[in-house]
């Protein structure tokens, strides 16, 4: 999803949490006003929650397709006028909020298409205006000098609201947050991964060496009566690799499963397909082969007269 299109704009957007202050609630405007009139500052906006930032989930009544009032238990985002404009939401269907409907305020809502699709609401979300429910500032930075705006902004916002520490954040590096857990959980994964291989071939190892040491005379008598070199590293390995096989196919629906599980998670993920477990089962027996053939080889080319001295 980080590479995908997000159908919002989240870079150069800082957000400053107020805390649902009443001083900036009751003159949300004139806030706005006197921070955009800050060089470098393009629009301002307010809302509840911004793209990136857990949420909470409202109540509302809205018509489906068959006429009927149902309930919708959505991602509700508090807004104003500006939000839609200052992330760049487009519309599909429908109109913008304005202020030239006074209904908008307590009737209008916007939702989102995974709400519209049959009304079956998979994971909807929904925007109101509101002016009760705000704690967010959207501010569009356009100057690439950050740090000289965040100090101006710090001492117009002790002008905003005196005492109030300037809590802000951007919204890109919020947004990054939700997936930061995800990476670490990756390369854990990866880490843990490999050295899950490297202890199974290490027993792959051991249990190759017990049984060439116990198969030695079995392997001088075929080499004497004209077994091929290929036909002996054959006969070692082709035991392992049936039990690598049988554990392949008895982990394999366990894995499917679990990555099915893991993946309804995501807004935007792969679909899981059979060439997938092909790979992973045909890669698991090469490094089972690879590890085990090196020792058979060895073992297929020493002097048969030897291997039948061995005690």
């Amino acid at each position: 999803m980080q590479n995908h299109d997000l159908s919002f704009k989240k870079d150069h957007r800082l957000v400053i949490d107020f805390q649902f202050d009443e001083r900036i609630i009751k003159h949300e405007e004139a806030v706005k006003q006197q921070l955009t009139s800050i060089p470098g500052i393009g629009l301002a906006s307010m809302s509840s929650c911004i793209p990136g930032k857990a949420n909470h989930t409202f109540p509302a009544k809205i018509e489906n397709v068959e006429g009927e009032m149902q309930e919708l238990q959505s991602d509700a985002y508090f807004i104003d006028y500006d939000f839609l404009k200052q992330y760049g939401i487009e519309i599909r269907a429908g109109r913008e909020f304005s202020k030239r409907y006074a209904s908008d305020e307590k009737e209008a809502m916007i939702i989102n298409e995974a709400a519209v699709k049959n009304l079956g609401y998979k994971n909807p979300m929904s925007l109101r205006v509101s002016h009760g429910f705000l704690t967010f500032i959207s501010l569009n930075v356009t100057d690439q000098n950050v740090s000289a705006i965040i100090k101006k902004l710090e001492n117009k916002w002790q002008e905003v609201a005196i005492g109030m520490p300037l809590i802000y954040s951007f919204s890109d590096d919020s947004y990054d947050q939700l997936y930061r857990a995800e990476e670490r959980f990756g390369k854990l994964f990866i880490c843990f991964a490999t050295l899950a291989i490297l202890v199974s071939c290490l027993g792959l190892v051991g249990l190759s060496v017990f049984s060439i040491v116990h198969r030695t005379k079995e392997i001088g008598v075929r080499k004497i009566l004209g077994a091929s070199i290929p036909g002996i590293v054959n006969l070692l390995t082709r035991d392992f690799l049936f039990l690598v096989l049988i554990a392949f196919v008895a982990s394999a629906p366990v894995a499917w499963f679990s990555m099915n599980k893991w993946l309804e998670d995501f807004a935007y993920r792969i679909n899981l397909s059979l060439w997938m477990a092909a790979v992973a089962g045909i890669t698991a027996l090469l490094v089972a082969y690879l590890t085990i053939s090196f020792l058979a080889i060895r073992a297929a080319l020493a002097n048969p007269a030897e291997s039948l001295r061995t005690e």
